[in-house]
Order: C-alpha cells, then structure tokens, then sequence
C-alpha cells in the first residue's frame, strides 16, 4: 500500500526481514500489458522454490508452519526459449544459534586447556633440567647442542672406595682452563640504539603475527565456514604436533651397554689369551630395536578395510543425510549429505575399531600371548646387554639386560639349563634389585631414569661431541645429500671413546644398585597421573634418580608409544580429504598414504639415529 518493494533480498537466509503471505501467484502474462487488449511484453515466472520446514525451538518433534520461497524470473515475450529453467528444493532446518554458541564455548575451553597443558609440559621440562636460566632449549625443546670446543673437556671416572659414597665415582677435576674464567666475566654492552632496534624488531613482529592470526581468523570462519576452518586448523596443528614428535623420537640417544665378559680362547700363536668380546649380540640388539621403531598398537590396513565394510556393505554412509529418517540408509545422487554428520561417522567408526584392536591386544594378546617391548626386554637378557635411551638432555629411559648367565656367548644347551633354572626358580630374577621383598620390583628391568649433569657432560665429552664432529665433516666433505645416504664407518679414537663410555656407565649402574634407597624410587599416584619429573637443580648435580617403569613408558620413543596422536592423525586426514572428494574409498586411499609417508620418515631418520649414535653401520640395520 506504502509504494515500498518487499522481500527483495531473496533467498531463506533473509527469513528475519521478510514479510510472508498467504497469496502467490505461479505465472503473469497480465502485468505487461499496456491496455486490456493489447499483448503481455513480458512474462514471468517463479525460477526458484524453496520449500522450508523448520524445527521448533520449544519442542523438537514439532516444526513451525512450513514457508515457500518463490524467485521471480522475466523473459521478453519475443525471447522465449522452447524450456525454461526452474528450481525447486526442500530444506529442512533448525535454530543454530545455541549449538554455535556452545561450539564458541567449547573451542575457547580447548584453547585454554591447551595453553594450560603446554605450560605443565614447559613446567615440566624446566624441573628435568640443570639449569634454571631461561633460554631457547627451554623455549623450544631442542635437544641440547653439541659444540666442538668442548672436545676438550675431559674428566676422569674412578670407582668408589665405599658404596655409599655416590659422589666419588663421578668426581669432576678442578682444572678449569683459563679461557673458561674469562668467558664467564664476559659482559655484552648493549646501548640504547640497541635496545630500540631489538624492541622495534619485536613489536614489529608482534603486530604481523597479530594481523596474520586475524586475517587467518576472518578467512577460516567467515569465508570458508566455522566447522571447516576448525577441522583445517586441528589438521595443520595436528599434522605440526606429529612432526615434532617424531622428529624427537628421531634424534634421541642411544647407548648399547654390554655386561659380556672377555674369557680365555685359543688364540693365533696356540696358546690361551683373553678373547675380544663378540659384537655379534649388539647387532642383533640393535636390529631388533631398529624394527620395533615403527610398530603400532592398532593396525591402520584392517581400521580402514572394515570402515569400507561398514560405511558401503552395510550402507552406514546413508546416516549423513540431511534427511531425519534412520530407517532408509540408501544413498542416492540427488541426496545431500552434511558435512558435520560424515565427520561424526568417519570418526566414531575409525575411534571404535582402533578401541576394539587396543582392549584386544591390551587384555588379551599381551598378557596372555606377546607383548613387543617386554619381548625386547627379554631379548636383552637373553643377549647380556642394557641399552640407555636419553629423549632429553637429562632424562630418558634405562632397560637392564645384565644376564644371570656367566657367559651370553655360549651353546644352547647352555642356555636351555639357564631358562629352566629361572622356570624352576633356582637364580635369582632378572632385574636390576634381585633383592628387592616385592616381586614386581624384584623382576623389573625398565626404568625412567633423570641423570646427573657431570655423567652427561662425560658422555657428551668423551663420544657425542666426536659423533657430531664426524658427522660436520661428512657433510662438507661429501655434501648434505651425499652424506646422508651413504653409511658413515666411525674412526678408531670414537670406537675406543665408546669402551670407556661403557665402563663409566658401568660403574654407575652399579652405584645405582648398590644405594637403591637412595636413587630408586617408585612413583606416587599423582606422579604417575600427571607424569611429573624430579626437580634437579633442588637434587643437586650429582645425584641421578631411577623410577620404576612397570608400563613399559620407553615406547613413548617408538610409534608403538604415540597411537593416540598417530590415531587422531588418521582421523584428521581422512575427515579433511573427505570434505573434498566426498568419497570414502579415496579418503581411506590418502590416509593410507599420508601414513606411510609418516612410517618411512620414521624408519628412515630413526635407522640413521641409532647407527650414528650406536656406531653400528648402518648396512647391518636390515
């Protein structure tokens, strides 16, 4: 009546300005005509109808009137075509406004228990250190560097006079070289152009992290939608997570202990001498080692294989329909699915096979048939070897494999009466306290260890430096690529550094044994909850701590270790790649791939790890 045009925006998204009402009309001819008898100049005609149905807000079994969108179309009487193009559909829909919000909610919730969880972790590894300066180690969790002027540290390692004095067998000589005095006295002069160039640098770089975070913000929620954006950032961030970790577990160090004794032989003369120690059973050691690197608690082939099963055979895929119904799963072309709906399915199907696979193996393939890493435990006794494994500076794990056998070198009959003595319970158990009242703690041999800072600095003194000093001059001798493919044969000086790395560390392991009050302990409830480490600047730098590791936690180093992060990955690749292709049968393809991209990685930097540090070539790695 007012003159004013209504409802021209169009469209159901602009249901809050339109005006409805109760009268349409389907085709006029009448409009355009000029006088009562002359012909219609234009015709028009509803080229979109939309058929709305919406839930009701107060009860969800009931919907609101349904409302009818009509999009009106003009053609010249004199340009009409044979057909005509329309357009009808039916949408049903609900008030989103709560679920957004709660979404909100929940996104800000996981965004401060992230914070709050990498703040414990920086705590964390702030306490395993020895040095309570704020630096980029701490920042960024690098492993510590190796500097080649440190080569020249030495110092000596002799054996305690009396057990309970820990500390003499790691006493560190006085001789401080001169330069070192002067470097501690040293002081930076800094001026105040400095200090404005540095905080310039830094607001400089705050304000484009800032714009960069927002315009990411804008382009990801508002452009290409909150639930997308949302599945792209936790893929990114979950992608950058796994890299990291396996990355860590691709340079971690690794120290091959051998408790075989030398024993007189026939020698070349035809005499008896001493016999070298065969290196045959660190090989093998190392080998098996090599092939638990990339091992998994749940197998991906059989997850993706009955995923298909379920999603195709039994025609589960049909539960992503906009359609209310659960009976009619059929999918036809024409049907539309929701995006939210395939990521529910995809990942509560992936989640609840990975959780049958874990509790499978968990009670029944484990206790009662193999478990791979105490298999490997095993392993190690039956070869007289214990391996270390630092993941960090100070901490990392200590597996003991000192044999109850006088030789490991021997026949099998030899070893069979062995095996059927600890059967039959006539030896002592395996662990590193025999003695120990409990038999849990008695049969023990995994622990998590926190070592002292002087028996670090030794072992990076006496070989890590020299390893590191090889592998520099490789690369500028053969070049970067040239020297990682081709298996580096270490140098007498470094295979000699070795033994007496492995005296020392034998040497501590039985000071460790000798005073376990004093360094053993088994964690408490809390401890094991939140997996908190020692505090060892408050211990002091010559003490080390073992705790009791009767979960096997050394596969934290392994992807047998990781399979909830590796789990989550699967789940991300498979949602991410489903909102492209929209076909479970190529989303199952790439995440096949994506992780066997992942598993080579592993295998390929982790072999090369445990060669270069081991010093065991890596043509024997097989």
């Amino acid at each position: 009546d007012s003159g004013v045009l209504i409802n021209t925006q169009g469209g159901s998204a602009a249901s809050e300005d339109d005006i409805l009402v109760r009268r349409m009309f389907f085709f006029d001819a009448v409009s355009s005509k000029a006088t009562a008898q002359s012909l219609p100049t234009v015709y028009r005609y509803p080229s979109t109808m939309e058929l709305t149905f919406t839930v009701r807000t107060d009860d969800k079994n009931l919907i609101y009137p349904p409302q009818l969108y009509l999009e009106y179309t003009n053609r010249l009487l004199g340009a009409l075509e044979t057909s005509l193009e329309a357009r009808f559909e039916v949408t049903y829909t609900m008030d989103m406004a709560g679920f957004w919000e709660t979404w909100t909610i929940l996104m800000v919730m996981s965004f401060l228990a992230a914070f709050f969880v990498w703040a414990f972790r920086l705590y964390c590894y702030q306490r395993r250190r020895q040095n309570s300066n704020m630096d980029s180690d701490l920042l960024y969790k690098n492993q510590s560097s190796i500097h080649a002027d440190d080569a020249d540290l030495l110092l000596d390692v002799n054996a305690p006079d009396d057990a309970d004095d820990v500390n003499a067998a790691y006493a560190v000589d006085a001789a401080d070289d001169a330069d070192d005095g002067d470097d501690a006295d040293v002081v930076l002069d800094v001026n105040a152009a400095d200090v404005l160039l540095e905080g310039g640098r830094v607001i400089g770089s705050a304000i484009f992290l800032l714009l960069l975070a927002v315009s990411a913000y804008w382009y990801l929620f508002y452009k290409v939608g909150a639930f997308t954006g949302a599945l792209v950032l936790g893929v990114i961030f979950h992608t950058l997570s796994v890299v990291l970790t396996v990355y860590e577990q691709c340079s971690y160090d690794i120290f091959l202990l051998d408790w075989e004794k030398p024993r007189l032989g026939l020698g070349v003369s035809g005499g008896t001498e001493m016999q070298h120690v065969s290196v045959w059973r660190s090989l093998f050691v190392a080998n098996e080692w090599n092939e638990l690197q990339t091992a998994r608690l749940t197998c991906q082939e059989v997850t993706l294989i009955l995923m298909m099963l379920f999603l195709y055979g039994f025609h589960l895929e049909g539960l992503a329909k906009f359609s209310p119904d659960t009976e009619d799963l059929s999918l036809t072309p024409m049907d539309n699915t929701s995006v939210l709906l395939r990521f529910a399915i995809a990942a509560y199907l992936m989640l609840f096979f990975a959780l049958v696979q874990v509790l499978l193996k968990v009670f029944i393939l484990h206790p009662y048939v193999a478990h791979p890493l105490e298999d490997f435990v095993d392993v190690l006794t039956m070869s007289n070897i214990s391996i270390l494994l630092l993941r960090d500076t100070f901490a990392g794990y200590y597996l003991h494999g000192r044999s109850l056998m006088a030789h490991a070198d021997t026949s099998m009959t030899e070893l069979n009466l062995q095996l059927k003595k600890e059967e039959e319970m006539q030896v002592s158990a395996r662990g590193l306290f025999p003695g120990s009242e409990r038999e849990d703690l008695a049969g023990n041999q995994a622990f998590e260890i926190y070592i002292d800072q002087g028996l670090r600095e030794k072992y990076d003194a006496k070989l890590m430096n020299k390893i590191e000093e090889a592998r520099m001059r490789a690369r500028n001798e053969q070049g970067l690529v040239a020297a990682a493919k081709k298996p580096a044969v270490p140098v007498q000086s470094t295979v000699e550094s070795q033994g007496e790395i492995s005296e020392m560390f034998r040497k501590f392991i039985n000071v460790i044994e000798a005073n376990p009050s004093h360094h053993v302990r088994e964690r408490t409830g809390i401890e094991q909850l939140f997996r908190t480490p020692p505090d060892m600047l408050m211990m002091g730098s010559n003490k080390s701590i073992f705790f009791h590791d009767f979960r096997c936690g050394f596969g934290s180093l392994l992807l047998y270790g990781i399979e909830d992060q590796l789990l989550i990955l699967d789940i991300l690749v498979f949602c991410a790649f489903d909102m492209m292709t929209k076909n479970w049968a190529l989303d199952a393809f790439f995440t096949y791939a994506v992780m066997k991209v992942v598993t080579y990685i592993r295998a390929d930097q982790g072999e090369k790890n445990i060669s270069r540090k081991s010093l065991i070539d890596s043509r024997f790695l097989i």
